[in-house]
């Protein structure tokens, strides 16, 4: 919900619910307005989402290594084994 004036977007920096991303970005607009108790809880706000979406990213990336290492093993078994079978037939047409 965008704020029609400072005095709402202040109001709204004092109540104690956590600030979705999107009254984060309707504050931006009001900042130069703000008090200082009201610019810091909107730095505070802001600086919990980044760790919030950082450590996500953390999980997500670490998800998606084990991901590739067990992939990489899959396809180093495959070539081992297309390897044994090229040998096999190989040395049969012998």
């Amino acid at each position: 919900m965008p704020f029609r004036r400072w005095d709402e977007a202040e109001a709204r920096l004092r109540a104690p619910e956590r600030l979705t991303q999107g009254d984060v970005r309707d504050l931006f607009v009001y900042l130069p307005q703000l008090s200082i108790a009201g610019e810091r809880r909107l730095n505070a706000e802001l600086a919990l989402q980044t760790i919030e979406a950082v450590q996500q990213f953390e999980n997500s990336s670490g998800k998606l290594a084990a991901r590739l290492v067990a992939l990489t093993a899959v396809l180093t078994v495959l070539t081992v084994v297309i390897a044994v079978f090229t040998i096999l037939i190989a040395f049969g047409k012998k």
